[in-house]
């Protein structure tokens, strides 16, 4: 009885952790998107391209939201992308379990254990932003808002475009 039960909760451990990764990773990179939007918003002029500008729609538009919701959006996933970017560098852990992988087909604990600590701080720190942004917007905005991110809507909706001019 007890190792059905552990299998169980190990079970719903498993899909709660890959709920978890899934939904870290949708919004790390619907925040990467709505970031990028900005920048070029910010700068609509490539420096390759004379003759074109970029063209990208309004995030409020695309979305849905109001301005002042639009303001926090922004500020919150520019301020997640630069948090990501200061992450330990995790190169060498992940160059280390490729070449454990490779020379004994596995790859050690102690570096399995380090790979995992990284994955769960990242994963922590881009659900500290949606937390933010869930408190910001209120419980029904945010709603919406989640909703719109797990269609994968804003994939299409958010893209910048060059324009002759």
């Amino acid at each position: 009885m007890l190792s059905v039960l552990c299998l169980a909760n190990a079970g719903h451990a498993q899909t709660a952790l890959t709920s978890s990764v899934d939904s870290a990773s949708r919004y790390e990179a619907f925040f990467r998107q709505v970031a990028d939007v900005q920048f070029f918003i910010e700068h609509p002029d490539p420096p390759l391209k004379p003759n074109r500008r970029v063209v990208v729609p309004r995030i409020q538009d695309a979305i849905g939201l109001s301005d002042r919701e639009t303001e926090l959006l922004i500020t919150l996933a520019q301020g997640c992308g630069s948090d990501l970017q200061r992450l330990p560098t995790h190169f060498p852990v992940i160059f280390d379990a490729r070449i454990e992988t490779l020379q004994r087909g596995r790859v050690s604990e102690a570096t399995a254990l380090q790979v995992q600590e990284l994955e769960q701080k990242r994963i922590e720190l881009i659900h500290g932003y949606v937390r933010r942004l869930e408190t910001g917007l209120g419980s029904e905005r945010f709603s919406f808002l989640d909703e719109y991110v797990r269609s994968s809507k804003w994939k299409t909706a958010l893209q910048p475009w060059l324009q002759h001019r």
